[in-house]
């Protein structure tokens, strides 16, 4: 009996956390959705319209026929830093979830590059700028 109080205890513990930690997050005020060409670049937005910084809220995308997707935070000398990465094969169209919100400094734009596939891919991202 003691057992049972303490393992009860336990998961009314956890239930608590796991709940707390799922939260719900708000969805961004600007919205980007498009099919994104293969072999190029689309911007999402630029370095210079993000002036106080930017949140990307929610993020996925998807491809197929051996794509690489790239989500690219582009910073203002031209380098890229990756955040999110998905390898497509033939036949198989796996997807890519941001699984929580992304801070940009100002000055770091967004974009997205699809190389090596033969069909284009999806992108559908919600972002707030600060």
């Amino acid at each position: 009996m003691k057992h049972l109080k303490f393992f009860t205890s336990l998961i009314a513990g956890l239930l608590i956390v796991c709940s707390q930690a799922n939260a719900a997050e708000t969805i961004g005020a600007r919205y980007f959705g498009a099919v994104v060409p293969t072999n190029a670049t689309t911007v999402i937005f630029s370095p210079a319209s993000n002036v106080n910084g930017a949140t990307i809220k929610t993020l996925s995308g998807s491809a197929t026929n051996g794509s690489q997707m790239f989500v690219n935070a582009v910073y203002p000398d031209g380098s890229t830093r990756t955040i999110a990465f998905l390898v497509s094969w033939t036949g198989v169209s796996p997807m890519v979830v941001l699984p929580y919100p992304v801070d940009l400094p100002a000055g770091v734009g967004l974009s997205v590059t699809l190389n090596l596939g033969t069909i284009a891919g999806q992108l559908y991202t919600t972002y707030d700028f600060k």
